[in-house]
């Protein structure tokens, strides 16, 4: 079933996911950028969201602009504890794709840590490719 993908644009819904979430990723979120600055850029970039009764499931936060090109940025895709195995990470990759597109975007980027074999396999179905293994895997698809 295909769920209803929002723009979310409100940095204390954003706040309140990555306080969820941070804790499930491989290298806490928390750990490496400050939660609420992080938040704040990104709801001035974009969320692709997944809502439910005013809390977010699932979200991918995208950049556009990435390495001064054409470029989208996948800053984080991640899921809520419990919600996770519904395919909102494949929809919600859909969307962040088609609305890169839309934008004029013709490559779509992210970074995924080598540890991360399950998030580096799912990327990889997708059509994005390794450009660099270290420190983190960089990989991209043309749009």
């Amino acid at each position: 079933m295909k769920n209803k993908i929002v723009l979310c644009r409100d940095m204390q819904m954003v706040l309140k996911f990555l306080r969820k979430v941070d804790r499930t990723l491989p290298v806490p979120l928390s750990e490496r950028v400050d939660l609420e600055k992080f938040a704040r850029s990104s709801v001035e970039n974009t969320v692709h969201a997944i809502v439910l009764e005013g809390d977010i499931l699932s979200a991918a936060l995208v950049v556009y602009g990435f390495q001064d090109r054409p470029s989208a940025y996948l800053n984080l895709l991640a899921t809520v504890p419990g919600w996770e195995g519904r395919g909102y990470a494949g929809q919600l990759m859909d969307a962040a794709e088609a609305a890169a597109r839309e934008a004029g975007m013709t490559e779509f980027h992210l970074h995924t840590n080598a540890v991360n074999t399950r998030a580096a396999g799912f990327y990889e179905r997708r059509g994005y490719r390794v450009l660099e293994t270290r420190p983190k895997l960089h990989m991209a698809k043309q749009l």
